[in-house]
């Protein structure tokens, strides 16, 4: 049902909210989003040098995947930000993983990461798979995982990484631990 049609016919405001929420709640169901607590699906793609990646590969650390595309403004625009959060960060258990929905083939890709001085791992899924396992509908969108491989945070949209919010959810989640710091060997759990 149109929500402006149930405000014509006299709802009130806070059920026309309940009715929204649970119209977008039952859309990321449908969707096949996996939602916040939930473990984080794997997935094998392709990076820039050709070697073949998995998030698994990245267990024991805390992940920040993020869907974006070299065509997408908004992806451009917070790219510099993600940057230095993956520098700042990177030696304290981080990684930040850009998967990229380009289907050009590498070479678009490469040139945006080298126009940009990128230096945390980049993804190709051109044919969207890793996207799909997500339910991204739109870029970009990021999801933060921790070191156990659960979701802790979903992000749709373009964010100014510098933010003190944004960067305070990135350490919060690094002094819970990495597997390493946990006692686990290599920095994977045993």
């Amino acid at each position: 049902m149109n929500v402006l049609k149930l405000v014509r016919n006299g709802a009130r405001p806070f059920a026309v909210l309940v009715f929204a929420a649970v119209a977008v709640i039952g859309a990321t169901a449908a969707w096949g989003m996996p939602g916040k607590g939930e473990k984080a699906p794997d997935f094998s793609l392709t990076d820039l040098s050709g070697k073949q990646a998995n998030l698994k590969d990245y267990r024991c650390k805390v992940v920040m995947i993020n869907f974006w595309a070299t065509w997408c403004p908004p992806c451009r625009d917070e790219m510099p930000s993600m940057e230095r959060l993956y520098k700042t960060y990177r030696d304290k258990g981080f990684v930040l993983v850009a998967v990229s929905a380009d289907r050009g083939g590498k070479m678009p890709v490469q040139s945006f990461v080298d126009e940009y001085n990128l230096t945390f791992p980049v993804l190709l899924d051109p044919s969207l798979d890793a996207a799909r396992k997500f339910g991204v509908r739109g870029i970009p969108m990021t999801f933060i995982v921790n070191g156990d491989g659960v979701i802790k945070e979903i992000v749709p949209g373009a964010k100014d990484w510098d933010s003190a919010a944004n960067r305070k959810t990135v350490e919060d989640l690094l002094k819970t631990g990495t597997c390493a710091q946990k006692g686990g060997v290599d920095g994977k759990r045993s």
